[in-house]
C-alpha cells in the first residue's frame, strides 16, 4: 500500500506542478506583452548607427519574438543613453572569430568597444538553457581571454532598462 500511495502522490504532485507552471507562464507572458507595449517602439538613433555584421544566427532563428525585440530595444536604449556619450561604440552580431574564439563558438549579439578594443560582449539567449551550450561557453571564454566583460541576457526574464543599466554599470570595466 505504501508504494501505491507514493505513486499516486507523485503523480498528483506532477499534475499540480504542471498546472502551476502553465499558470505562471501564462501570467508572465501577459506581463511581458504589457511591458513591451508600454516601451518605446525603438531606440532613438545616435549620430552613428551601430556597426552590424550580416553573419547568420547559428540556430537559424528569426528575430521576431516580442520578448527578444523588447530586450534588444532596452539594450540599445541603455547603450545610447549611458555609454555612447562616453565614447563607446556598439556593434551588433559580432562574429566570435573577431575575438579569436574557436570555430564552433556562437556569435555575440552585441559588442561594446572603446577605442577599437572590446570592453563588453553580450549574448541574447532565447532559451533558458542555452548558456550551457558549448558554442556559448566558447564565446564566453574568448571574450574573457580578450579582457572583455561577458554578459548573458535571457529573453524569458523581464530585463527592464534599469536592470540592464545596473548590470552594465557593475560589469563593464
Amino acid at each position: 500500500m505504501g508504494f501505491l500511495s507514493n505513486l499516486i502522490s507523485r503523480e498528483t504532485r506532477r499534475a499540480v506542478n504542471k498546472v502551476v507552471d502553465q499558470a505562471v507562464d501564462k501570467g508572465f507572458d501577459k506581463l511581458q506583452k504589457n511591458l513591451f507595449q508600454q516601451s518605446y517602439a525603438s531606440p532613438q538613433p545616435a549620430e552613428s548607427t551601430p556597426q552590424s555584421y550580416t553573419s547568420p544566427q547559428p540556430n537559424g532563428r528569426v528575430k521576431n519574438n516580442q520578448a527578444e525585440i523588447f530586450l534588444r530595444n532596452n539594450i540599445q536604449k541603455v547603450f545610447m543613453r549611458d555609454w555612447a556619450t562616453k565614447g563607446y561604440e556598439m556593434r551588433t552580431d559580432v562574429p566570435a572569430s573577431e575575438l579569436n574564439a574557436a570555430k564552433d563558438a556562437r556569435n555575440y549579439s552585441y559588442g561594446f568597444y572603446l577605442n577599437g578594443e572590446p570592453k563588453c560582449m553580450i549574448m541574447v539567449l532565447t532559451n533558458r538553457n542555452h548558456y550551457q551550450l558549448k558554442a556559448v561557453r566558447l564565446a564566453e571564454q574568448a571574450a574573457r581571454n580578450a579582457g572583455a566583460t561577458y554578459l548573458n541576457f535571457f529573453t524569458h526574464l523581464p530585463n527592464r532598462e534599469d536592470y540592464i543599466a545596473e548590470r552594465f554599470q557593475n560589469e563593464i570595466r
